[in-house]
């Protein structure tokens, strides 16, 4: 029978297979703001490599501007201790900006204390198409309105006749 700590590695490394499976990026940071865990999409969508990121914070990858706002977000997650879901612009490593829908949410260890768990999606592409939808409704909107009123004047002639 094998005891509890190497049952324990095996889960772990099961858990982490797990992740780093999942195409949705992935991390948890400890309650300093460092970075304990992130997953290969995670590494992927920052541009670096895991070895590169993990043990550091916000400030080491972003701007000061970007980092605070995520650093103001992730205390407001840690006080509340409730889940939150949010959008955050975020410029990568290849200077490609991307709107992305984070759930961050804390997770407690009776002997480690609180972590900060989050999950991403890259919802760049769907605000583009929310933002060409909304472009040609408008667009539809004059159209109609125009046609509208073409249609009042024609109908206003054909009364007088």
């Amino acid at each position: 029978m094998e005891n509890i700590f190497a049952q324990g590695l095996k889960i772990a490394k099961i858990f982490e297979s797990i992740i780093n499976s999942l195409p949705t990026p992935v991390f948890v940071k400890d309650k300093h703001h460092n970075l304990i865990l992130a997953n290969d999409a995670f590494c992927q969508l920052m541009g670096k490599s895991r070895a590169e990121m993990l043990g550091k914070n916000d400030y080491e990858f972003f701007d000061k501007q970007q980092a605070d706002e995520f650093w103001k977000k992730d205390d407001e997650v840690f006080a509340s201790r409730k889940a939150n879901v949010n959008q955050e612009e975020f410029t990568d490593s290849k200077g490609v900006q991307h709107i992305l829908q984070t759930k961050k949410m804390v997770y407690r260890d009776d002997k480690l204390g609180d972590f900060l768990c989050g999950v991403i999606s890259d919802i760049t592409e769907l605000k583009q198409y929310e933002k060409e939808l909304n472009e040609a409704n408008n667009k539809l909107k004059l159209i109609v309105a125009d046609r509208t009123e073409e249609l009042k004047n024609v109908n206003e002639k054909l009364l007088w006749m």
